[in-house]
């Protein structure tokens, strides 16, 4: 089988993409996500579908969906050896299900082909994930699987031409079937229930004839216990009518007292009602809160009149305390003229004196002397100068007598002391100004918080419709406010009293129940007294704990029936099925001893059908391996259970011990093998995908040499890469077909 052309309309990441493709090896070389892997994903998705299966990662159905679209759909032009078909399929998925489509035409005819679903199933004859670990190798996927895998299909086909069909499922089935009629520790199985059966039907044979004598011993027992429960029924029927009439008449005594207590409560609710409309404003009615808040204001609003009151005589007695004329501040002055007066009088003597002293000594010195100059002039000059020097020492002290006479004091200490009262009144006069400057500041606060207040409280009023513009107002509010808080309280008083008998009296009675006690007085009926209901009512009490104990009685003994009727069977009956049993378990031995028989020769042919394939097997993958190894390794041994192994001629190893790029080589060897052995109908296109990554270019340029000749021989290779590398060797080869993403 060959892919001639590939349609992308809608899959993952690429949208209206075509590609040809040719006989032979191709390439599709491109960068990193360019795509390759979506063009090899597509090929697997046209020939088996897109599975939803995540395994705890993006299931391949979200990861191919068109991103745009949602939808994957496309299709492929193949040839193979009976004609060219082209395979269709489109996947779509919406919020509710999911819709495939999948047609195989016939390009010749145009003719559409019935169950040809999975395509390549029908086409090249294997299943998806045989096609998976042979023909398709994906990125990284060599070194991770083993023939074990492929084991089993390898057996199914070439067993019996089909895949479907499982020689170890068949010997599977062969041996459950054993089982299911007789386990090997014959303790379980068909034949060892069969034979459980047959002796459970002889037990239950003498079990029945055990019943049937409970049975009628029952019936017995329940037609007397029957008879009792009439009786006191009857007898309960008399005391529950003396009964209901008693209670009945009680019953509508208090209905009426209920009645009335709803009455005088529905007359309290109208009465709260009409207070509430009477005395409200503005949809408010005065509350005791609002009464606290009334009476608060108030109570501050007086507090700050009286103290408005007596910051008022305080500012009055201040006021007219500094209306005084401030004292005379000039006696300062005086002490400090009178000082100067005193210091120049005595200054003015002392002068005075020392010019009189000299005087006459020069007098004396002149007259010795017998200078006139000295004897006389000049002590007259002096004499002048001293007289003069005195009598304005004396007009000085003329003057300090003057400012003593005029201050009214005898001596200048005197006014030390004037000085010193001057300065306390000077200070009592400061202290005066600023505490009435302080009383005038609190008489304004005082003022601030009256408004304030006085606007608190308007507000207040204004809340319930009122006005007032004073304190006496205010107090009339407050009046206004208890009288209708007292209202309110005695009415709700009322109104709760009423309430509370209510719902002692309160008696819910339907118009039914009313009617039905009617009847009752209607049939008529004598009233108990106290002692006579009691008496009656101890009656009651005993008639139905007798009932309910018959009743029990008589329901356990009709259950008992019951049961005894349902499962009661005929001991002859159940004698005859048990040797019908025993013919059964007779035949299913002998078909337990066939299956044991056809279960040993089956596995007889499966173990020679794995002596003739591994040969097959071994000789491709050793074919391969020598080709690519340069003769390295020769020998490659398949197990009958597919595993592999290698010899270099001098030791035997398994895949473990090779190198991650010889066990690359080893796993594509064991695959180009297998693909031969297991597409009986056609060989299909080899697909690798970004697959030969470890091998070094020896190794590789081998194994190109090796995908040459399947080319050659008219197979059809699809590589995809995203290195030069492999373009190079490849059109070393030849018949090479490159397509550039």
């Amino acid at each position: 089988m060959k892919i001639e052309h590939i349609t992308i309309r809608n899959f993952g990441k690429l949208s209206d993409f075509e590609l040809s493709l040719e006989s032979g090896l191709n390439i599709i070389e491109g960068a990193n996500e360019s795509g390759k892997s979506t063009i090899a994903a597509f090929i697997r998705f046209i020939f088996y579908g897109l599975s939803g299966r995540s395994d705890g990662e993006i299931s391949p159905r979200e990861q191919y969906l068109s991103w745009s679209k949602g939808e994957a759909s496309g299709s492929l032009e193949v040839s193979v050896d009976q004609g060219r078909y082209r395979i269709e399929r489109t996947l779509t998925q919406n919020s509710r299900n999911i819709s495939e489509h999948l047609a195989v035409v016939d390009i010749a005819s145009g003719t559409i082909l019935k169950n040809a679903n999975p395509a390549a199933l029908f086409l090249a004859g294997v299943p998806e994930d045989v096609f998976c670990r042979t023909a398709f190798v994906g990125q990284e996927d060599g070194s991770i699987l083993n023939g074990k895998q492929a084991g089993q299909a390898i057996e199914n086909i070439l067993s019996s031409a089909d895949e479907s069909i499982n020689t170890k499922k068949a010997i599977k089935k062969l041996d459950e079937a054993r089982v299911m009629l007789l386990h090997k520790n014959k303790k379980g199985g068909k034949i060892y229930e069969l034979e459980n059966m047959r002796d459970d039907l002889r037990s239950r044979a003498v079990k029945a004839e055990e019943d049937c004598r409970l049975l009628e011993e029952k019936k017995r027992f329940l037609k007397e216990n029957s008879a009792r429960l009439h009786e006191n029924e009857e007898h309960l029927k008399e005391a529950e009518a003396e009964l209901a009439f008693t209670e009945a008449r009680r019953r509508l005594e208090q209905i009426e007292k209920s009645k009335k207590a709803e009455t005088e409560l529905s007359l309290a609710n109208e009465e709260l009602d009409d207070l509430v409309s009477s005395l409200s404003a503005n949809n408010f009615f005065p509350t005791e809160t609002y009464l606290l808040s009334l009476e608060n204001t108030g109570k501050k609003l007086l507090q700050i009149t009286d103290e408005k009151k007596k910051l008022a005589g305080r500012i009055e007695e201040t006021r007219q305390a500094l209306a005084e004329p401030p004292v005379d501040t000039q006696n300062n002055d005086y002490i400090g003229i009178l000082s100067a007066h005193e210091s120049k009088c005595n200054k003015l003597r002392l002068i005075s004196i020392a010019l009189l002293i000299p005087a006459p000594i020069i007098a004396i010195i002149g007259a010795v002397k017998t200078n006139l100059l000295l004897a006389i002039p000049l002590p007259a000059l002096l004499l002048i100068g001293s007289g003069i020097l005195f009598w304005l020492s004396l007009k000085e002290k003329a003057a300090y007598t003057a400012i003593l006479q005029k201050l009214g004091i005898e001596n200048k200490d005197s006014i030390a002391d004037i000085i010193s009262q001057t300065a306390m009144q000077q200070a009592r006069y400061q202290t005066l100004k600023e505490t009435y400057a302080d009383l005038e500041s609190e008489m304004a606060a005082v003022i601030a918080a009256e408004a304030a207040l006085s606007k608190e409280a308007a507000e207040l009023a204004a809340r319930w419709g009122k006005k007032i513009t004073g304190i006496k107002d205010l107090a009339k509010l407050i009046a206004e406010s208890k009288d209708a808080c007292l209202r309110m309280q005695k009415a709700v008083v009322k109104k709760d009293t009423c309430q509370t008998t209510y719902n002692a009296l309160r008696t819910p009675c339907t118009e039914e129940e009313l009617a039905e006690l009617s009847e009752i007085l209607k049939r008529g009926g004598r009233e108990l007294t106290s002692e006579e209901y009691s008496k009656v009512k101890r009656s009651q009490t005993f008639y139905r704990q007798t009932i309910e104990m018959l009743s029990k009685k008589v329901k356990e003994a009709e259950h008992l029936i019951i049961q005894l009727r349902a499962h009661s069977e005929v001991p002859k009956d159940l004698r005859d099925r048990a040797d019908q049993l025993d013919a059964r378990i007779e035949a299913l031995n002998f078909r337990h001893d066939a299956y044991l028989l056809a279960g040993h020769k089956l596995n007889e042919a499966t173990a020679l059908l794995r002596a003739q394939i591994t040969p097959m097997l071994s000789g491709e993958a050793s074919a391969f391996m020598a080709h690519a190894t340069e003769g390295k390794y020769q020998t490659v041994g398949v197990s009958d259970s597919f595993s592999l192994s290698y010899s270099d001629g001098k030791a035997t190893r398994t895949t473990e011990y090779l190198s991650c790029g010889t066990q690359d080589l080893a796993y594509l060897g064991l695959r180009l093998g297998l693909a031969k052995v297991l597409f009986p109908k056609s060989l299909p296109p080899l697909i690798f995908d970004e697959s030969f990554s470890r091998l070094d270019d020896r190794r590789m340029a081998m194994a190109f040499t090796y995908l040459s000749k399947i080319a050659e021989d008219g197979g059809q290779v699809i590589l995809l890469t995203s290195n030069r590398r492999e373009r190079k060797y490849a059109e070393a080869i030849g018949n090479c077909h490159l397509y550039q993403l």
